[in-house]
């Protein structure tokens, strides 16, 4: 029996080592692979065990046993490709300009080729002639803190913005920072500081034109501020207000020793369907009005205005909006001539040019694709304040009044491309009696990411 289990055992492993034998090197199982399949099924097996005793509490004591611990998934990649510890997206646009005039109204003294001057060339002067400009310069490049959570509940984001609008020589344009704030954001209230949009004049043209209807009726521009900002709920609509200072970024305004103050409320509602907003804002200050004079209530002349807009969207495709302003010395927020810096002189004091002004737009979106824009601004001086000029060359070679009709069409070639034609027709009245003419056709292209 011992010789037959011998011979039949030695019979085995010889078929064994021959079928073996047979196997590429890499199908042959070695000894650590044996050792460490057995560790695998140890692992496995005690796993196993874990789960049934856990089974086993469960049913007897349901009460004492703890909630499996929730593994929380892995953060998606938002494509921070700076390699920064905070989520930041780029953004920009590729804009290319191509303007022709009929007569001068570029900003050729400071090479800004495509920025309008304040005002139109007189008919019949030296500079009436027509142009061709080509510019990218309003392309731009950005950078946006997406919101960053903090402990006690509020969020920090932030934006930075340039352009290239910056002069240093023909067709070589130095980068210009148009936007760079961060705001503190709870539910109810937020905290903004740095450069932003003049927030007591929020509303914008819908040109093509980076003038944006400056000294053409649209007031505001970009400058140093901070606010404070409240939301609440009031009979069915919404209530916007904000509280704060604008540094004016002009020497008289800055020699004054105080910001402007600024506030601005909004009401947002829908009426009879339609949803509407309507919002008033101000502005109040002081500016050296005499370099070197002690300031007082005849030397420091005030800067001030009141604002008010409204924007109606009719319907998906139709809407309005619209944005009027009355003030004194408004020169740092694009009103006015420029001719005395928004201050003049009279009976041996010095007072602010009051100006006034604004711009209605009708935007209709037949298509998703298709956008076209309708408007008409106007900027103009008060009558009495044409005899208070400080010279007699300053009144011939100021202004009085800007008038600006416009409208384009926008076309999106995807999502990421547009093209736009437009078309203004701007008037400059001066104050002795000349006028200035000029039609303006401009084709823009732009690319944004």
């Amino acid at each position: 029996m011992a010789d037959w289990l011998k011979r039949t055992l030695i019979f085995l492993l010889t078929i064994v080592w021959a079928s073996a034998m047979t196997f590429p090197a890499s199908a042959q199982v070695t000894l650590d692979d044996v050792l460490k399949r057995v560790e695998a099924l140890e692992k496995e097996n005690i796993s196993l065990k874990e789960e049934v005793m856990a089974l086993k509490a469960a049913s007897t004591h349901p009460q004492q046993v703890a909630a499996a611990p929730v593994v929380a998934p892995a953060p998606a990649t938002n494509g921070n490709f700076l390699k920064t510890k905070l989520d930041v997206t780029l953004y920009g646009q590729i804009k290319a300009d191509f303007v022709a005039t009929s007569g001068q109204s570029a900003d050729t003294g400071s090479l800004n080729t495509i920025t309008l001057k304040n005002a139109i060339a007189r008919r019949n002067g030296t500079e009436d002639h027509g142009e061709f400009n080509a510019s990218a310069q309003d392309s731009r490049i950005g950078f946006i803190l997406n919101p960053v959570s903090l402990d006690n509940g509020g969020k920090v984001s932030g934006k930075m913005e340039i352009d290239f609008t910056g002069e240093l020589a023909a067709a070589k344009y130095n980068p210009r920072m148009r936007l760079g704030y961060l705001t503190l954001a709870y539910d109810n209230w937020s905290l903004m500081g740095g450069q932003n949009w003049d927030f007591f004049a929020p509303l914008n043209s819908s040109l093509a034109n980076t003038s944006n209807l400056n000294r053409g009726g649209n007031l505001g521009n970009r400058h140093p501020e901070a606010y404070l900002e409240n939301r609440y709920a009031v009979l069915g609509g919404k209530l916007k207000t904000q509280l704060g200072f604008i540094d004016g970024d002009a020497l008289a305004q800055e020699d004054s020793g105080a910001p402007i103050g600024a506030a601005y409320v909004e009401y947002a509602r829908d009426i009879f369907g339609i949803p509407a907003t309507f919002g008033v804002g101000g502005v109040y200050g002081s500016t050296r009005g005499l370099t070197g004079a002690a300031v007082t209530s005849s030397t420091d002349p005030k800067v001030w205005g009141v604002t008010y807009n409204s924007t109606l969207q009719f319907t998906k495709w139709l809407s309005l909006k619209g944005e009027g302003y009355r003030g004194g010395d408004l020169s740092v927020f694009e009103s006015g001539d420029t001719t005395n810096a928004g201050i003049y002189t009279y009976a041996n004091s010095v007072k602010s040019v009051v100006s006034q002004g604004g711009f209605v737009e009708l935007t209709l979106k037949p298509t998703a694709r298709i956008e076209n824009n309708y408007g008409w601004g106007i900027d103009g001086m008060k009558d009495d304040n044409i005899n208070g000029l400080s010279t007699a060359a300053n009144q011939l070679s100021g202004w009085d009044v800007n008038r600006n009709y416009y409208t384009n069409v926008k076309y999106s070639l995807s999502k990421d491309m547009l093209v736009a034609l437009e078309y203004q027709r701007l008037f400059t009245h001066y104050f002795d009696g000349a006028q200035g003419a000029d039609n303006r056709v401009q084709t823009t292209l732009i690319y944004k990411f």
